[in-house]
């Protein structure tokens, strides 16, 4: 959404605390121009679906809209082939801890060998 406000500053502070009561954040942020001059600020903000309207509504009081792009994203599919990336990842971290402990096992049985090999030779 590109608004026009008449003070970015207080806009920024009225911006975090629409953020806040509507339990989104600040995806990316910047601010470009002296103070006392003409500045701009673009936002990435994430808000979450089911506050997503009454977010606008009240973003909307404190600047005059110029336009207005809504984007969204599912991530249910990414959430579930992640879930399902992590199940693997553990899985794999499992059998190679289990291949760690069997080569440590081998290397003590080597070495104890080897000890009561000296000791019968010396």
């Amino acid at each position: 959404m590109h608004l026009t406000v008449d003070n970015l500053d207080s806009f920024t502070q009225e911006l975090e605390g629409l953020l806040k009561h509507y339990e989104g954040y600040v995806a990316s942020a910047e601010k470009i121009g002296a103070i006392h001059a003409s500045r701009q600020g673009t936002w990435r903000i994430r808000i979450p679906a089911h506050a997503l309207h009454d977010f606008l509504r009240e973003l909307m009081k404190l600047g005059e809209p110029q336009r207005t792009l809504l984007e969204s994203q599912e991530v249910t599919e990414a959430y579930y082939d992640l879930e399902a990336r992590c199940k693997v990842a553990q899985a794999e971290e499992k059998r190679l801890l289990q291949l760690l402990d069997s080569a440590v096992g081998a290397t003590r049985r080597h070495l104890s060998g080897r000890e009561r090999t000296q000791s019968r030779a010396g």
